[in-house]
């Protein structure tokens, strides 16, 4: 496996492709989220917020979306390194599933504080 720091500009932006492809087509969680954030956007076109609004929903879809993507791959590692039960892996494994779950959360927390105030 060759080293992927300091390689080209496009070579690293293909590696991120990749990953967010593979996260895709194997994470349901990723998808939901996706799907999520495609009906956000279908009701963002209609209600036509201010650019602040949509810039404050830009910042919370980025965030769910990264912080799912981080724990799709802390998960895969997990897997790599041990088969079986091991308490420390659960935690960390439940920890990054916890800032996804949180994350997700305020970002409905905001958008309805949008909708109330409208």
């Amino acid at each position: 496996m060759e080293p992927k720091k300091n390689q080209h500009f496009l070579k690293r932006f293909n590696f991120a492709l990749a990953g967010i492809w593979h996260a895709l087509k194997t994470e349901k969680s990723f998808k939901t989220q996706i799907l999520l954030t495609l009906f956000l956007f279908g009701i963002l076109f209609f209600l036509k917020p201010s650019a602040l609004w949509t810039s404050i929903f830009g910042l919370c879809v980025s965030q769910v979306l990264s912080l799912e993507l981080i724990n799709a791959s802390l998960e895969s590692l997990c897997d790599e390194v041990s088969q079986k039960e091991n308490p420390k892996i659960k935690v960390a494994k439940d920890c990054a599933a916890g800032a996804v779950l949180i994350s997700s959360l305020i970002s409905v927390f905001i958008f309805l504080i949008f909708l109330l105030s409208r």
